[in-house]
């Protein structure tokens, strides 16, 4: 089964991953986490979400 590619806003990325949306735009920035443009939205689909998860780009928690 191949994975789904619904778009999903930064926000609603944010939300649902416990982080707020200033780290989602520094995993961004930083290369960790792919985004796809389209006109002047940034949206995360299923797979890039569930990718960035699976390679532990962001655990949900703040190392010491």
């Amino acid at each position: 089964m191949s994975k789904s590619h619904h778009p999903r806003s930064l926000a609603a990325l944010a939300e649902r991953t416990g982080v707020c949306l200033a780290t989602v735009y520094n995993e961004i920035n930083r290369g960790k986490l792919e985004v796809t443009k389209i006109g002047a939205r940034t949206i995360v689909t299923e797979s890039q979400e569930a990718e960035w998860l699976e390679r532990g780009r962001y655990s949900g928690k703040r190392s010491a």
